[in-house]
C-alpha cells in the first residue's frame, strides 16, 4: 500500500476467442472489468498495456498480475492452443512494469474462488450441506470442458490441483448411451467428455440423434447452434429434447466421478456459459439422478452437494483471491 491506496492486482483470464481483464483490491473486488477478442492481440502483454492504459484514472497502476489462460502450464509457461499467445511471467514482468506475475490454469483459478461463494453465488441441486474443510471439485462446460479440484490436508491447508480431465474418456450408461458413443467414436476415434459436454458438443449430440433417427450418414444431420437449443426443445423439437437429457445425464457421470476420485464431500460445483443459457432446458433431476447412481457408493453420493455457480466472473474473482 502506497499513500494509503491499497494496491491493485492485474486478473486476467485469457481464452481462444476472448480475454477479460480487471483490476482487484485486497478483499476479492473487481474493479475496471473490460473484454478485449484476443485476436486482435499479437501477444498477451500487447493486450495488457492496451487495458492498462484505459484504465480509470483513478484506479492505481497494479504492482502484480495473477492470470488464467485455458490450457495446461508447463515449467511456469503456456501457449494457447487456438491463438498464437506465449505467456511467460518473467518477461510479462518486464513488459509490463510489475513486482510478480502468477501464471495458473483457467480451472484451477475458479477453485480459488470457491471457499469465499455465498449464497447468492449458487443454486443448489440436490445433496446435503457442504462439509467444510473438505475436498471440491469444480467443472464446467464452455467452448470446451476443464475441471479442477481444491484439497485440503491436516494442516487446513488448500492445494489447488488441475489437469485435463475433460479429455478422459466419456463413458456409457446404458445400451443407447453406447450406441451413441459408438457412433460418435466413427467420427472422432476417441470421444472424450468434452465431445460431449461443452456447446460444440451439444450441437454434435443434436446432429448424431438426427441422423441416427433419419437414417444418414455421418455429418449429414442437422447441426443447429447450441444456443438454439433450448427453444428449440421448447418448442417441442423431440431430438433436441433428446440431446439435452443425454448432456445432463453425461455430466451427472463425469461429475460424480470427479466427486468420487476427489472425495469432494464438499460439494461439486458446475461452471461455464453452457448451462446458464439453457436455462431451464437443462435437466437438473436428470443431471442429479445420474450423479447419485454409482452403486455402492449412492448412500455416500446423495449427501454430496451440487451447485450450479451464478457468480458471473468465478475466474477472475479466484485470481483475486489466489495467494501469490
Amino acid at each position: 500500500m502506497t499513500g494509503g491506496v491499497p494496491d491493485l492486482r492485474l486478473v486476467c483470464d485469457v481464452g481462444g476467442t476472448r480475454t477479460r481483464f480487471a483490476l482487484a483490491d485486497g478483499e476479492g473486488h473487481l474493479k475496471g472489468l473490460q473484454e478485449f477478442e484476443t485476436r486482435d492481440f499479437a501477444n498477451f502483454t500487447d493486450a495488457a498495456k492496451a487495458y492498462l492504459a484505459r484504465r480509470d484514472a483513478v484506479l492505481s497502476y497494479p504492482t502484480a498480475a495473477a492470470v488464467a489462460i485455458a490450457g495446461p502450464v508447463v515449467r511456469d509457461v503456456a501457449e494457447l492452443t487456438n491463438a498464437a499467445w506465449r505467456i511467460a511471467p518473467a518477461e510479462a514482468v518486464a513488459a509490463l512494469g510489475l513486482d510478480a506475475l502468477r501464471l495458473v490454469n483457467d480451472f484451477e483459478a475458479q477453485t480459488y474462488a470457491l471457499p469465499w461463494l455465498g449464497p447468492n453465488d449458487l443454486e443448489q441441486i440436490g445433496g446435503g450441506a457442504a462439509r467444510e474443510g473438505t475436498n471440491r471439485v469444480v467443472l464446467g462446460p464452455g467452448t470446451g470442458l476443464g475441471a479442477a479440484a481444491l484439497v485440503g490436508d491436516r494442516t487446513g491447508r488448500r492445494l489447488a490441483v488441475s489437469g485435463e480431465a475433460g479429455h478422459t474418456t466419456l463413458p456409457a450408461a446404458s445400451d443407447e448411451e453406447a450406441a451413441l458413443i459408438a457412433r460418435l467414436r466413427r467420427r472422432f476415434g476417441h470421444v472424450s467428455a468434452e465431445r460431449a459436454l461443452c456447446g460444440p458438443g451439444l450441437e454434435t449430440l443434436y446432429q448424431v440423434l438426427d441422423e441416427t433417427h433419419h437414417g444418414l450418414e455421418d455429418g449429414a444431420g442437422r447441426r443447429p447452434a447450441a444456443a438454439e437449443l433450448a427453444a428449440l426443445a421448447a418448442a417441442g423439437d423431440e431430438t433436441a429434447r433428446a440431446a439435452l437429457a443425454f448432456f445432463s445425464a453425461f455430466l451427472g457421470t463425469v461429475a460424480a466421478d470427479l466427486a468420487l476420485t476427489f472425495w469432494a464431500s464438499g460439494g461439486v460445483y458446475i461452471s461455464g456459459g453452457v448451462i446458464p443459457r439453457l436455462g431451464q432446458a437443462f435437466d437438473s433431476a436428470g443431471f442429479r439422478r445420474r450423479f447419485e447412481d454409482k452403486g455402492r457408493f449412492r448412500r455416500d453420493l446423495a449427501t454430496f452437494p451440487t451447485y450450479l455457480v451464478t457468480h458471473p466472473n468465478l475466474g477472475l474473482f479466484g485470481l483475486a483471491m489466489l495467494e501469490m
